[in-house]
């Protein structure tokens, strides 16, 4: 279940079960030659079969993902991962290693658990359950000064940094800003408690409320880029977000129905994999508007979505319809332009295991499913109508794209 990855320069780091390791995809001179770098094992301490998911803050979906051992304390937490060091924190032990070489720098043996370790180029900031935050030097892991913020770290939707940004829900939702380095609290505003919080990406926040006011603000100074957006809100619990370069895309989801029955049929990266229902928007990130919405029925939609594809594809096992029926696959592949879906297909040959190939500069997508794999043309925009007349406008969705 531990799979993660962060790039830094040219360096990517991953995370996969117990082994730390870093590769360096691109040579000197920018090729795709990649090599890899180091690898350092990790010595957990329980099997992954008593392990389990932490599912979050009502409202909140971050993409980092939490494991929890027997105790409920984090299995395994790696961050903050800068240019020369990063640090993995197992228990009580916190280890900075050199992220270029993966040579020990520093170790602490005194770290809670349940703490939560940020930082910058200079510091690595403990942020502790009951509110304090220990200061420590990112060379030597020397104690600089312990600080109290009076904020807890549960309350935690977002940090760069330094700098992390927190909801805090009473009678209303305080979200605000707070520097670790100065323990100055840089902005704060207030909206309705059950408002729901998302990263649009690092230097962008939206702000739903009840009443169906979507807010895009700057996560630096809290300034709105636009008029608020009105969405459909009404029974919101979460909202799940993420971006490419043309678009931010969020997805407000009522109560699930049935969910572990919708997860039954699902192989196991099921947990990589969100359902939702109720609408998924595209909002334009140049000039912030809505593009197009279309309603989520239960439908799942994966965490692992390709940036650079000019597609979002949802592939799933539906519930079988009797005790006695086969479990069919469910595939969709919708347009990010338009909202609209491309390719549609129900059979019970459709496997949920796929695989996709943007190729930007050749205009061309491969989706490579279990038993086919599918080829998508495409074009900018007005390349399109450049080279397409009503009269002869393909009727294969899949074609026209």
């Amino acid at each position: 279940m531990l799979r993660e990855g962060w790039g830094i320069g040219r360096i990517v780091v991953l995370l996969v079960g117990s082994e730390l390791f870093a590769i360096a995809p691109l040579d000197e001179k920018g090729e795709p030659n990649s090599r890899f770098l180091w690898a350092n094992s990790i010595d957990l301490e329980f099997p992954f079969g008593d392990t389990e998911e932490d599912l979050g803050r009502k409202g909140v979906y971050s993409n980092q993902r939490t494991i929890l051992d027997q105790t409920k304390q984090p299995l395994i937490a790696v961050g903050p991962v800068r240019p020369g060091y990063l640090c993995y924190h197992q228990g009580k032990r916190l280890v900075a290693v050199d992220t270029e070489t993966g040579r020990d720098l520093w170790k602490r043996l005194d770290v809670p658990p349940d703490a939560i370790v940020l930082g910058d180029d200079h510091r690595v900031y403990v942020w502790m359950k009951n509110g304090s935050v220990d200061v420590f030097s990112a060379i030597d892991g020397r104690h600089i000064e312990k600080r109290e913020l009076n904020v807890l770290p549960e309350n935690l939707v977002h940090q760069q940094g330094a700098f992390a940004w927190t909801a805090t829900v009473g009678t209303n939702m305080q979200l605000a800003l707070h520097d670790l380095g100065t323990g100055q609290t840089i902005w704060s505003r207030t909206d309705p408690t059950d408002s729901l919080v998302a990263v649009l990406d690092t230097e962008t926040l939206a702000v739903v409320n009840p009443d169906g006011h979507l807010s895009i603000l700057d996560a630096r100074t809290a300034e709105p880029r636009c008029e608020p957006l009105m969405v459909k809100a009404e029974s919101m619990r979460e909202i799940v977000a993420w971006n490419d370069s043309e678009n931010w895309y969020l997805a407000l989801s009522r109560t699930v129905q049935n969910l572990e029955a919708l997860k039954a049929p699902q192989p196991r990266d099921s947990y990589r994999q969100r359902f939702i229902n109720g609408p998924l928007y595209a909002v334009k990130r140049s000039d912030p508007r809505i593009l197009w919405q279309r309603e989520l029925k239960n439908e799942p939609l994966a965490l692992d979505l390709a940036r650079t594809a000019p597609v979002i594809v949802q592939l799933w096992k539906l519930k079988p319809r009797g005790s006695n029926d086969a479990s069919e696959g469910m595939l969709r592949v919708i347009d990010k332009r338009t909202g609209k879906s491309l390719i549609e297909r129900r059979s019970v040959d459709v496997l949920p295991y796929f695989l996709l190939n943007p190729d930007p500069q050749q205009g061309m997508l491969e989706l490579k499913l279990t038993q086919e794999t599918i080829t998508l043309n495409y074009a900018e925009d007005s390349k399109l109508e450049a080279h397409q007349t009503p009269e002869k406008e393909p009727t294969d969705p899949a074609k026209k794209r």
